[in-house]
């Protein structure tokens, strides 16, 4: 039995959680949208508190809209804000990964975030999120939600923006690791539970053209 002929392939993020627990995660319950809009407040307030950009201009209007946003859906994005090293510390006394999903294929479409660079412009080792995290004032996703790509091939740097989700195709295996990564304004630590060794990447634009291996039924 070769790789596409295995079971039923894991596609969706949530199939990784752990089973919940008591600690409170109000981060848990936001939408991808949500956390990326929360990042980005999350990164308005920082320019602005520093002097980055204009308090009265466009970003502080985009702030406003933000927030404004939060609470239609009945949510305070400052308080969540705040929230972010107390969620942090919760997180870090959860279990860490899924163990019915051991060994099992994984198909999952997320941003890549760089961990090493080439001089030559490439990269084969680099963290998979479920949404995109820019700046350092937004909690990054909880350890069962970040996984650890080795890639056997490189993949050019060029072809990776921030506005590009790839699917990372491969066996999914628990491996605990800690990462330091830097985003725009400062250094975040992201824990992985996961990691694969893909046996195929593809960007977003090629997903709109799907393989033919995908359209066939095992």
């Amino acid at each position: 039995m070769n790789f596409e002929q295995r079971e039923s392939p894991i596609e969706n993020w949530q199939s990784l959680k752990v089973e919940p627990t008591n600690l409170v995660d109000p981060y848990a319950q936001l939408s991808q949208e949500q956390l990326e809009q929360l990042s980005i407040l999350g990164r308005i307030k920082w320019l602005i508190k520093n002097g980055k950009v204009d308090p009265q201009g466009a970003d502080a209007l985009q702030e406003t809209i933000i927030e404004n946003h939060f609470k239609l859906s009945g949510l305070d994005a400052n308080w969540l804000l705040s929230q972010r090293e107390t969620i942090s510390q919760n997180r870090r006394q959860q279990k860490k990964y899924n163990q019915a999903i051991e060994g099992k294929i994984a198909k999952l479409v997320g941003w890549i975030i760089p961990l090493d660079l080439t001089q030559s412009g490439q990269i084969s080792n680099f963290l998979l999120l479920p949404y995109l995290v820019n700046c350092s004032h937004i909690l990054p996703p909880p350890a069962d939600q970040v996984v650890h790509i080795l890639a056997t091939e490189p993949i050019n740097l060029n072809f990776l923006n921030n506005a590009e989700q790839f699917r990372i195709e491969g066996i999914l295996r628990f491996a605990s690791n800690i990462h330091i990564v830097y985003r725009l304004d400062g250094m975040i630590q992201l824990e992985s539970s996961y990691k694969i060794e893909p046996k195929a990447i593809i960007s977003s634009s090629d997903m709109l053209y799907p393989r033919l291996s995908d359209l066939i039924s095992y």
